[in-house]
């Protein structure tokens, strides 16, 4: 077991995201990365300042569905993509995804990503369809009533007789 937790913690010595090692018995975090202190806006704080300073940026809703979601790890081993949002001191909110493992009874291993700028480009692109298509609904229905009286010209323009 004591070679796992070593191999995790090389993982997070190279990784670029956030990994933590959370030992379910104890109730806390017996590792985290420098990554994971960075991407939380943790960094100084022992591991159990980090975790309730996380909890308490987190928002309402999501803790309450990350409770769920925790149970779903505890029951199948593993969790893929968990999203969730923190509001931090400065009021910005930052959306993060957790994939976690459970490698033994009491411990959880979790990489976290900071997926931010992924979601405010989904966002982007959402709202700027939405305009284009209410654009498109606008042109369409202002042209329609001037084609139509226009196709009405035209065909009483070649009735036999109207030369």
């Amino acid at each position: 077991m004591h070679d796992q937790l070593q191999a995790i913690r090389k993982l997070g010595e190279l990784s670029n995201d956030g990994v933590f090692i959370y030992n379910i018995i104890d109730n806390k975090l017996i590792y985290i990365n420098k990554n994971f202190s960075d991407v939380f806006k943790v960094t100084g704080k022992t591991y159990d300042e980090q975790a309730d300073l996380i909890y308490a940026s987190m928002l309402t809703e999501d803790s309450t569905w990350l409770h769920a979601r925790y149970e779903e790890l505890v029951e199948k081993g593993s969790l893929g993509d968990a999203e969730f949002r923190l509001k931090f001191d400065d009021g910005l909110t930052h959306h993060f995804s957790c994939d976690a493992f459970l490698i033994t009874d009491g411990d959880v291993v979790g990489i976290v990503k900071d997926v931010t700028q992924l979601k405010e480009h989904e966002n982007y692109i959402v709202e700027y369809t939405a305009k284009k298509d209410a654009f498109l609904d606008m042109i369409t229905h202002n042209l329609s009533g001037p084609l139509v009286i226009s196709l009405d010209i035209l065909k009483w323009m070649q009735q036999p007789g109207r030369n």
